[in-house]
């Protein structure tokens, strides 16, 4: 300002007084090139700097629109030296921004493969609900249990998705199969709860929950959920949705006794030590073909003895190419967190809803790609295993303008 009055000053300050211009009073940076026919840029003093960028951002005239936009909107008229930075943490800042829009870039979470500690079908079971679908039979949901080593699925049409209807079902499964060692699911009520949980523990059954509202940590479940919806299409004639439940069981058994690409094998042979006839077989195949059963036997011994192995190589197969579109995300304790839960409140749509919601705090890091939060949860603190795809950085505000700032989020209602 100095050099502009010309006020003897230092040499480099006059050299840099040349891109200014004093005109009524008002400092402006001269443009060599016009924007949009704006030949010079009012410049901003610091006492303003936050005035211009709120007013360029968060009002409905300003949209809250991303970071380089604001930045070409505001270069229009004003300047200031450090203008890019200053909007760039303004906008990163932004309460609303992050809550209501989609994080950038490859989403977070590379895959972790469930090591396989046994070769014996059967010791580990997931399950899960498919469902509510259509009425069959006045059937409405899937209960799926699937064993971790042979692939072999197990499920049943049901009535209701809730915790009498799967310690039901577990029992009958055990009378049927024996006790599994672990018992994996999500972290829905029907699976986590006091019935299950005096089931599992008078049989000695160990449980593993997933994280919630993470359905990529069941893959192989959610991936026969999808087998199992697809095979039924290709049986539902007119558009009859209500027969679902009538194809089930022969659904199941095609899946149970076709090869698997992980295994080789049909679960039905790692299972069973032989693989079941369907209708042509009995037509063809001559009922008087020898059989060897303890020939039968060794062979089923050293082909489930491999099958960690064969898993092994396409869990890593899988995991190479899921990390391709994956990056690795890490959270620190006490460090502040969006989360992302479905939307379910009634005659509201999802689409005007925010994403996220919080901030919350990272108690402690459960796994790569699980951390135990903070949630606030019907105006009460309580602390669950969130899914790293779930989570996204939550930057707050160093400045006194905490006008967008919220309480914690309660996800209760």
């Amino acid at each position: 300002m100095k050099a502009l009055n010309n006020i003897p000053t230092s040499n480099k300050y006059k050299k840099l007084s040349r891109r200014y211009i004093i005109t009524n009073q008002i400092l402006y940076l001269k443009r060599h090139m016009p924007k949009q026919n704006i030949e010079n840029a009012i410049v901003i003093p610091k006492n303003l700097i936050q005035n211009v960028i709120t007013a360029h951002h968060n009002p409905p005239l300003a949209g809250h629109l991303g970071i380089t936009k604001t930045i070409k909107a505001i270069q229009i008229k004003y300047s200031w030296s450090s203008l890019i930075k200053d909007v760039t943490t303004f906008i990163k800042s932004c309460h609303q921004c992050q809550i209501n829009k989609k994080s950038q870039g490859k989403p977070a979470g590379c895959l972790q493969p469930i090591p396989l500690p046994t070769c014996k079908p059967l010791d580990r079971i997931t399950m899960d609900f498919l469902g509510p679908l259509p009425s069959s039979n006045n059937k409405k949901y899937i209960l799926v249990f699937t064993c971790q080593s042979s692939k072999y699925v197990i499920a049943k049409a049901t009535r209701l998705a809730d915790a009498n209807t799967v310690a039901t079902f577990l029992i009958q499964y055990i009378t049927q199969y024996g006790v599994p060692r672990y018992l994996t699911s999500d972290r829905g009520l029907h699976f986590r709860n006091k019935i299950l949980n005096d089931t599992c523990t008078n049989f000695g059954i160990k449980q593993i929950f997933s994280s919630s509202y993470a359905p990529q940590s069941q893959g192989f479940t959610e991936r026969i959920n999808g087998v199992i919806c697809q095979a039924i299409r290709h049986y539902i004639k007119d558009n009859n949705q209500s027969r679902w439940s009538f194809y089930l069981p022969y659904i199941i058994f095609s899946y149970n006794n076709s090869p698997q690409i992980s295994t080789n094998y049909s679960p039905y042979y790692l299972l069973h030590g032989f693989n079941a006839n369907i209708g042509i077989d009995i037509q063809i195949i001559p009922e008087n073909l020898s059989y060897d059963i303890k020939k039968s036997l060794e062979e089923l011994k050293q082909v489930r003895a491999s099958i960690p192995d064969y898993i092994k190589k396409a869990q890593d197969i899988q995991k190479l190419n899921h990390d391709k579109s994956h990056k690795l995300t890490t959270y620190e304790p006490n460090q502040l967190v969006l989360v992302k839960f479905p939307f379910q409140e009634p005659n509201k749509t999802a689409k005007l809803a925010p994403k996220y919601r919080g901030p919350y705090k990272i108690i402690s890091k459960v796994s790569d790609v699980n951390y135990m939060i903070e949630l606030v949860l019907n105006n009460k603190l309580t602390i669950d295993v969130v899914h790293i795809r779930r989570l996204k950085p939550y930057f707050q505000r160093d400045n006194s303008d905490s006008s967008e700032e919220k309480e914690p989020t309660d996800i209760g209602n």
